[in-house]
């Protein structure tokens, strides 16, 4: 039992003597980031990278909208079609098997 009593009391004195110094080494290491935050030369660098970044997102964000509008309308005029007897607009990968609606596939007239 007094080595219960002794282990939580050099727990306890640990504890606040540990908190202590890491509460010091805690803010030195606070007091050495925010200068560093708060240098000129980074803060141009950081503003530098936003815009850089900034830019790239919007880019590839316009080309994933202009890629997604092209695949949407692809379905649709895949399953509409479009009075032209082909339901693939130019440019686009012909449905599977190689044949699109309206278009003569001499392999498939060969297994039919």
């Amino acid at each position: 039992m007094n080595g219960k009593i002794a282990f939580v009391i050099g727990a306890g004195i640990g504890y606040v003597l540990g908190t202590r110094a890491g509460r010091e080494q805690y803010e030195r290491i606070k007091g050495a980031t925010q200068s560093v935050w708060q240098n000129p030369k980074v803060q141009e660098q950081v503003s530098a990278a936003e815009e850089r970044v900034g830019s790239v997102m919007r880019e590839q964000g316009a080309q994933m909208t202009d890629k997604a509008a092209q695949v949407v309308k692809d379905r649709i005029a895949g399953f509409t079609g479009n009075g032209s007897g082909s339901a693939a607009s130019p440019g686009s990968t012909p449905a599977a098997g190689g044949a699109t609606p309206g278009s003569t596939n001499t392999e498939a007239d060969d297994r039919g």
